[in-house]
């Protein structure tokens, strides 16, 4: 084994260590292009996960004892005794030591054994958070919270006096009516926290207690989280669970929903009905119940109930009643909170709760919806009475004419609608006509403004019309690429919509595109909340199209945000949703299919196309290129060739092909998609200024500078007028047009004009700065935007002749997107680069050069890592040659490197590499010594 292979298996193996175990083979995937790499840190993972010693695992660090009775009397608490203990801490009773007055409250300990990790830290104080939020009846309130001397913290909860919630009913023969009832008020409990955005991810028995009064507690959030917080401390993929109470999704590492909740209180229901898991036996075997989580069929709870369950005390005929009373609506309710797919679940607790509530008061459930007969036996059980009569039966017909009356009334309002928008619309375009214009050049823009005045004059009585048309001209608005008027229409829809009893039906579709628009204008946070608040409206109406619209479009937000790898995740949930509901025939007959069938087709071609952007974002151009292909192949089987749909993946597709081909390989292509989008759009269209910035990038690697100028003033200025000086794209636009200049500087300097190009290096590192001020005020932490300015700013910094202050923000952009991007990202590795040259640069010291050389080790491994392209590599190896050389070592290597940097440089121009640099290097070196020379 070479060194730098070595060092590169120590580096994976390091980092695969702090990774979940169910996600560390998908990052060393990613990580290795080499099969054998692969394995090799494979098997030094599952020799430490199999160790008895811990083999390779840093031990913990021991806390000093923490002495029980001594904690919280700096809060004013006195333990008293444990009354619990788990693998998240130690619950101790604790009551009032100041005497101000008498309480007993449940003081809650993490990790007392340990130094608690970082994560458990964050945990300990999301769980603070999120209960300081929650004030239900049904929740254990947070009363006080602090840190011991030894940095433990400590939380001071609620003490309830109480049990279990599944013992308290069996100890007490509670009734199947009783027990509903003692359930939907934990369904209430769940849906509060629900409606304040925290999804609670371990319902089971220990954490809902039922107090003296006979009321349930939901306690222990100590592995929950925010719905709008994917980055917390608990995320889904390494947060721990209960496995005989985790969702099929939680099983498979997926994110964790508020439909997540739905299937773990349908767990919980199973039980407090059929007294036994869902699961049977295979509760007991764990290597069985990951499979029974996520494929085995669920028996109904009455047959389950009918056998007997494990530990069952009740007698064969006690069987047999249960479960007669269980078959039907039970049966059917609970089987839906277990759904294997969370879209077939109940779209809420509330949901779950109203189908519960129904089976009580004897009306029809949701869960047997559709059967005529089962809907006639629900109305004769609640009307025995009366039907018993003869009177009954007139009481029936006259009911079913009633409701044959109202559903044609519903029929002939819905044609009047119809009708109206049919008109309506055919009055707005007639506009257009020469005979009405009257001499006026209407332009498209001219007949939406018209048309938005109409909307609000004549349809001022139907608040419920007007908002749907509006939405409708939004949508308009935003393909026109009108981002702030696009998000006035559609914010005049959703308050429309949201304040009629008649538009729930429009409102999600609304939101969705108010999501959109507010996306557009790169307000992330209240995208964000109002994407969310469509989510929840597709959820509550069960419409399963908009919840993976929504989806999709909130994984590529995440990914845009620097998290491309969640954005993924997501986006693969969403595909295989769609496809699930695709048939062969809609396949086979493509062109053909309309209504839902061909939305969920038209779902997944946008579905593969934002995959693509994800896998791009995270340096998996091959993966990237596949999917985008495949994109592209759907959209042109739904789409006819000259729709706009197609503009985004072409453009991707071109990145792309260059990305895998080297420089020009997409130019020809680059310059007719842009033709192609001005004649589609006009010249200031936002499209047009995105393929004017994808050409000129293609162009400057190409080196035809003046023309990518051109191109990024261009796109500059259409952006800037569109969207904004603060929007990414702006700001992404602006850093490219920087770096050109920088290169521009460089040549000037060549041809001796040293003042102009100190000049221009000036222009430029005020332009970089401008750029990281701004995207460190209006972007996420962490996003990789502000690494690019780092690096930037590092390398105008050293072009100016301030080394010192070139190596300090060089350490700052790798350490940034070495915690954006990972450590083996292509951009991280190029940052690598990066600082290695500028340590090189900066001094002579042998120290410099070895923490250089070190940076350089993944880069010169014999497997390269995909993403990272032959001039990179070959610069990378130029400067371990000259730093080998530095440091009076392996001779004979560092001119073998030099001269494959040398030959790649010839090979392909490239402005990381200068063939006359290399040979007056090499020319410089004395001969290699002997081959009796060793390394050292």
């Amino acid at each position: 084994m070479t060194d730098p292979r070595h060092a590169l298996i120590k580096r994976l193996f390091a980092e695969a260590l702090t990774r979940n175990a169910k996600t560390r083979v998908a990052f060393l995937d990613q990580a290795c292009s080499d099969p054998a790499l692969r394995d090799e840190v494979l098997a030094l993972l599952q020799a430490h996960d199999q160790a008895d010693t811990g083999f390779l695992a840093e031990p913990p660090r021991p806390a000093a004892a923490i002495d029980p009775s001594q904690l919280g009397l700096e809060r004013g608490w006195q333990v008293q005794r444990e009354i619990a203990r788990g693998g998240m801490g130690v619950v101790y009773l604790a009551e009032r030591a100041d005497g101000a007055y008498q309480q007993q409250v449940a003081l809650k300990l993490m990790s007392p054994g340990t130094l608690p990790s970082e994560e458990a830290l964050l945990r300990s104080r999301l769980e603070r958070q999120i209960l300081a939020r929650l004030a239900h009846p049904n929740i254990a309130r947070l009363l006080d919270g602090g840190t011991t001397a030894h940095g433990s913290p400590y939380l001071v909860m609620e003490y309830i006096r109480g049990d279990r919630i599944d013992r308290w009913c069996a100890t007490r023969g509670l009734s199947v009516e009783a027990r509903l009832r003692l359930f939907l008020k934990v369904c209430d409990a769940v849906a509060y926290a629900h409606r304040n955005l925290v999804v609670h991810r371990d319902l089971k028995p220990e954490n809902i207690l039922v107090d003296e009064a006979g009321e349930p507690k939901l306690l222990d959030f100590g592995i929950a989280r925010w719905l709008e917080d994917s980055d917390s401390p608990t995320q889904d993929g390494s947060r721990p669970l209960t496995p005989r109470y985790a969702s099929p999704e939680q099983v498979r590492g997926e994110p964790a929903t508020t439909l997540t909740d739905v299937y773990l209180l349908g767990v919980l229901l199973y039980e407090l009905l059929a007294g036994d898991s869902p699961y049977g036996e295979a509760v007991s075997t764990p290597h069985r119940l990951p499979q029974a989580i996520c494929e085995a069929d669920t028996d109904p709870p009455s047959q389950r109930a009918a056998r007997g369950g494990t530990g069952n005390e009740r007698s064969r005929l006690e069987d047999a009643i249960l479960a007669r009373r269980l078959r039907g609506d039970l049966d059917a309710i609970v089987l839906r909170c277990l759904r294997k797919p969370p879209e077939q679940r109940y779209a809420s607790v509330e949901a779950l709760a109203d189908d519960l509530q129904a089976h009580l008061d004897g009306r029809p459930v949701q869960a047997r919806r559709g059967s005529r007969l089962y809907l006639a036996q629900r109305f004769l059980r609640r009307h025995w009475v009366v039907l018993a009569t003869a009177a009954g039966i007139v009481l029936m017909a006259g009911a079913f004419m009633l409701q044959l009356a109202r559903q044609l009334e519903e029929v002939r309002l819905e044609r009047d609608k119809a009708t109206q928008v049919t008109r309506f619309l055919v009055e707005l375009f007639k506009q257009a006509d020469p005979a009405e214009a009257r001499g006026r050049d209407l332009s498209v823009r001219d007949v939406l403004e018209t048309g938005t005045l109409r909307i609000r004059t004549e349809l001022s009585a139907q608040p419920v019309l007007r908002g749907e048309l509006l939405r409708e001209l939004a949508a308009i608005q935003l393909e026109l690429g009108d981002m702030e008027r696009a998000e006035a229409l559609a914010g005049e829809a959703v308050d429309l919509l949201q304040s009629e009893p008649g538009g729930a039906a429009g409102l999600g579709r609304a939101q969705y595109l108010l999501g959109n628009a507010l996306v557009a204008l790169d307000r992330q946070g209240e995208a964000d909340a109002t994407l969310r608040a469509a989510l929840l409206t597709a959820q509550t109406r069960d419409d399963a199209l908009l919840q993976a619209l929504v989806a999709s479009q909130l994984a590529l937000m995440q990914s845009a945000q620097g998290r491309p790898l969640e954005g993924q995740q997501a986006l693969d949930v969403v595909l295989a949703s769609a496809r699930r509901r695709i048939s062969a025939s809609d396949r086979e007959r493509i062109a053909e299919v309309d209504g839902e069938a061909r939305e969920w087709l038209e779902m997944e071609a946008r579905s593969l196309h934002n995959l693509c952007t994800a896998l791009d974002d995270q340096g998996r151009t091959a993966e990237a290129l596949a999917h985008c292909k495949e994109a592209a192949a759907a959209k042109r089987a739904l789409w006819p060739d000259d729709h706009p749909i197609h503009l985004s993946t072409l453009n991707h597709l071109v990145l792309l092909r260059e990305k895998q081909e080297g420089p020009g390989a997409g130019i020809e292509a680059g310059r007719e998609l842009l033709a192609f989008t001005e004649r589609l759009y006009g010249r200031d269209h936002v499209r047009v200024g995105v393929a004017s910035l994808n050409l000129g990038v293609s162009l400057k690697e190409l080196g035809q500078a003046d023309e990518a100028e051109t191109l990024y003033e261009r796109a500059l200025d259409i952006f800037k007028q569109r969207l904004g000086e603060e929007h990414r794209v702006f700001l992404l636009t602006r850093n490219n047009l920087g770096n050109l200049l920088f290169q521009r500087a460089h040549q000037l300097r060549l041809a001796g004009e040293e003042v102009q190009a100190l000049a221009l290096w000036g222009e430029v590192r005020d332009m970089q700065l401008n750029n990281l001020e701004v995207r460190r005020r209006v972007l996420p932490a962490e996003h990789p935007d502000i690494g690019q300015s780092l690096m930037n700013l590092a390398n105008v910094e050293r072009a100016l002749g301030d080394l010192d202050a070139s190596v300090a923000t060089a350490r700052q952009a790798l350490e940034h997107y070495r915690s954006a991007l990972g450590p083996l990202h292509p951009t991280t590795l190029l940052m690598r680069l990066s600082l290695a040259q500028k340590l090189l640069a900066v001094t002579g010291a042998s120290q410099s050069a070895e923490e250089a050389l070190e940076l350089l080790q993944p880069l010169l491994a014999d497997d390269p890592i995909e993403g990272v392209d032959p001039p990179t590599r070959a610069a990378a190896q130029f400067a371990a040659a000259q730093l080998l050389r530095l440091l009076k070592r392996e001779a004979k290597r560092a001119r073998d490197l030099a001269l494959g940097a040398l030959a790649q440089a010839r090979a392909e121009p490239h402005e990381l590499l200068s063939v006359e640099e290399i040979e007056d290097w090499l020319a410089e070196q004395p001969p290699p010594q002997s081959s009796a020379e060793k390394p050292q």
